[in-house]
């Protein structure tokens, strides 16, 4: 096309459109966030069980916080899902969590080991008063509904399944955006 040669065998061939890697997902909208945390597990709904319906409880479990914990701080799902109480620590006045494989946890790479200050709004609206002293009982799961499943040991895959049937109860976002979209939308 530009002159170097002659016929091109590969003229009018295109190559085939880059398949999405699962690490590129999209970051929910501003709108959609909105949307997600005006709804009725963050403002009140009518059961345990019927939690896209709303009314008047609230049930701060790890189908509350984990989505706040996700946005807030940008971590992976696994990451919290696992925590320990003695992983929510304090040193001078900051709070933070102590991101770690010790005691059985995973961690995608060795990158992944750090520690993550806990966002100021996180501690207003009342995180570390449900938590209570996390020196109380600290081997024990920060949300400790959740046990691990499937070949991994993974803590999760069953807050996932939650969130998707929730999300899609709700008509929220797109099949794309997904629970781990929530750690692109941190920026």
């Amino acid at each position: 096309r530009n002159g170097y040669a002659g016929a091109n065998p590969a003229l009018g061939f295109g190559l085939k459109p880059k398949r999405r890697s699962r690490n590129e997902r999209p970051a929910w909208t501003p709108e959609d966030l909105a949307r997600l945390f005006e709804s009725p597990i963050w403002m009140g709904c009518l059961s345990e069980r019927r939690r896209s319906t709303t009314g008047k409880s609230i049930y701060r479990n790890a189908m509350y916080w984990l989505p706040i914990l996700c946005v807030f701080h940008g971590a992976r799902l696994e990451e919290f899902a696992q925590l320990r109480r003695r992983d929510v620590r304090q040193e001078g006045d900051i709070w933070y969590f102590n991101v770690t494989d010790e005691a059985g946890g995973q961690l995608k790479n060795e990158q992944s080991r750090r520690q993550v200050p806990l966002h100021p709004f996180v501690i207003e609206i009342g995180f570390l008063h449900w938590l209570g002293d996390p020196a109380k009982e600290s081997d024990t799961l920060v949300f400790t509904e959740l046990t691990p499943s499937g070949a991994d040991g993974k803590f999760g895959p069953a807050i996932t399944k939650k969130f998707c049937r929730y999300r899609r109860q709700l008509k929220l976002a797109t099949d794309d955006t997904v629970f781990h979209s929530l750690r692109h939308s941190v920026v």
